[in-house]
């Protein structure tokens, strides 16, 4: 029968009739093997299912402001988010250069989503869909363990739990930002290893390809070595097979990359290490603050030990408290514990979290050996150590007593399971922290923002790169840069950033109105947000931010009073608002009270 024939008949109304029959018989057989056969199972399966719902509220009340509020957002959301007020109903910042920008920082796969999303619900609360969708492919990774035979509820549950109760993976989903799907890429790939099915794990690679690439160099290369894994006892065919799979799954992640790799030609090449060493912006008391480079060994241990840190409240707060004191011991008897379990044979060898370990590893190599042509290394060990802590856990506990068939072995791990995620919250507490993540409000200044949306589109604000950072995502007008939209990775963006800054500080510590009225015609700058308190003692040290623009600052500044700088003192005419210590100068009403004698 020719692949034509096959094809019709597959398409046919009988064929379609085969196949849904042929799914639904599939379908019902698994839920068969998967719900509980006797009271014994049902009761250990619903003593797990109250754990589990219990924790599951406790988080989702502990964590309602991080997933519904949108006056509140991630700090990052000033670099990523304010860009996509462009797709809003009534757009802004389309022809802001800085917020194009930041447009190269961000993957092409997120800008589609916010492209979608905006529209209908506006940018501030399209974060909190996005976040919402990050936490989707979560809990598909979840759904994945609990489909699987032999490992069902129990796996599920130690899965959502560890990613959930874990303050860093909760504070870098939130926010709606690329690296909100991080830890869900992470967990599906997880779940697919465990459950040793291919699907997910490919899935898993290619969100991480089209949203955080980082997470995708790293399962990528835990794929290859599960790919290897037997190799000297496996049979050729099989083996190639395998690895001819991975290729796959590869080619078609870096083939989805391409589009971002390209980028803007004005961003210019990454900053080599060589090059990053002779850059203050690099150093630690830089904007990035990633040289020199840590202790490898250090750090990937301490960002393995965080995953089952105390966090949050626990019902016996002496218990964690005690835990709290003699933390570090307590981990390395859980550790010891887990090995414990494996040696023993209560479990099987937990395969994912070695390949996903020794995959992190060797990215975290590769990034240091290229830095920085694979981003920061550390976003390497303090991404991937806290997903091979999960992969470890859900690999040991969810497994337990695999020799166990039939009632004995489900019952015992439904139990385990629910024992483990009680005595987590008892001794570690809940992790749940208010606000996780969203660490900046709008209403703090509500006032301000408020006033600076109602301006013209045209509006472009100027201030100290400290002081208005925040004013384009939460009101959609431009300003001249600030802290979080100065990134250094390129050196052709950077260069454009810096100078720019270098200009705004020529103009809030000039002496001259002439000065400050030629930067504001040549750079179209509406407004000027003054902060009275850059003025008051000792300008050259209220003038910093970080290097080099301190450094540079500092020369503008040092020696001089706050007399001698004719923005210490704007005319009351030209303040258009005031708010705490910070005035909105009108440009043109500024030029109107400075040409009057």
């Amino acid at each position: 029968m020719s692949l034509a024939t096959r094809l019709r008949r597959a398409c046919s109304r009988q064929g379609l009739r085969e196949s849904w029959q042929q799914w639904r018989s599939e379908a019902r057989q698994r839920v068969r093997v998967l719900l509980p056969r006797n009271a014994y199972e049902w009761t250990a399966t619903a003593v797990l299912l109250v754990v589990l719902g219990a924790y599951l509220v406790r988080w989702f009340q502990g964590n309602a402001a991080m997933l519904t509020e949108p006056n509140l957002q991630n700090d990052d959301a000033r670099t990523v988010i304010f860009p996509f007020h462009r797709y809003a109903s009534d757009p802004a910042l389309r022809d802001d250069p800085i917020a194009r920008e930041m447009l190269d920082y961000v993957p092409y796969a997120v800008r589609w989503l916010y492209a979608l999303i905006v529209p209908a619900v506006g940018l501030l609360v399209a974060t909190k869909v996005v976040q919402l969708l990050a936490l989707a492919v979560l809990f598909s990774a979840a759904a994945v363990l609990l489909l699987t035979p032999g490992l069902g509820l129990p796996a599920a549950s130690l899965l959502l739990f560890f990613v959930l109760h874990d303050a860093t993976q909760i504070d870098r989903i939130a926010g709606g930002l690329p690296r909100s799907f991080a830890f869900p890429c992470f967990a599906l790939w997880v779940a697919g290893a465990v459950s040793r099915r291919l699907r997910p794990r490919a899935a898993a690679a290619i969100i991480a390809s089209l949203t955080y690439p980082s997470v995708m160099l790293m399962v990528l290369a835990a794929e290859g070595l599960l790919a290897l894994r037997g190799a000297t006892k496996s049979r050729f065919r099989p083996l190639l097979r395998r690895v001819l799979r991975v290729a796959m799954v590869a080619g078609t992640c870096f083939v989805l990359l391409v589009p971002a790799l390209r980028g803007d030609a004005s961003r210019g090449a990454i900053h080599t290490l060589a090059e990053a060493q002779q850059e203050p912006a690099f150093g630690p008391t830089g904007r990035l603050r990633v040289l020199p480079l840590p202790d490898a060994r250090r750090e990937l241990g301490h960002a393995a030990f965080l995953t089952l840190g105390v966090s949050g409240t626990s019902p016996l707060a002496a218990l964690q408290e005690e835990v709290r004191r003699l933390e570090a011991p307590v981990l390395l008897a859980v550790v010891a514990l887990l090995g414990a379990l494996v040696v023993t044979g209560v479990t099987s060898v937990p395969w994912a979290a070695l390949a996903l370990g020794c995959g992190v590893m060797l990215t975290y190599t590769l990034a240091h050996l290229l830095a920085f042509r694979l981003y920061s290394p550390e976003r390497i060990y303090s991404f991937g150590m806290h997903a091979v802590v999960t992969a470890l856990c859900v690999d040991v506990f969810g497994r337990l007593a695999g020799g166990l068939r039939h009632t004995r072995g489900r019952v015992l791990r439904s139990l385990s399971a629910a024992g483990v995620i009680v005595f987590a919250v008892l001794a570690l507490g809940d992790g749940v922290r208010a606000k996780l993540g969203m660490t900046i409000d709008r209403r703090h200044a509500a006032a301000l923002y408020d006033f600076v949306a109602q301006l013209p589109k045209s509006a472009r604000i100027a201030s100290h790169p400290m002081d208005g950072d925040d004013l384009p995502l939460w009101t959609g007008r431009a300003n001249m840069g600030g802290y979080e939209t100065l990134q250094p990775w390129f050196k052709g963006s950077w260069a454009t950033q810096r100078a720019r800054t270098e200009d705004t500080l020529r103009a809030f510590y000039a002496r001259s109105p002439a000065q400050v009225l030629d930067y504001a015609r040549r750079n179209h700058v509406s407004h000027l947000l003054v902060n009275r308190l850059r003025y008051r003692g000792d300008v050259s040290r209220n003038a910093a931010s970080f290097e080099p623009l301190t450094s540079y600052a500092r020369r503008l500044t040092l020696g001089r009073g706050p007399e001698e700088f004719v923005l210490s003192r704007p005319p009351s005419s030209a303040v258009v608002l005031s708010h705490g210590s910070l005035e909105l100068v009108d440009v043109a009403k500024l030029e109107k009270a400075w040409s009057q004698p």
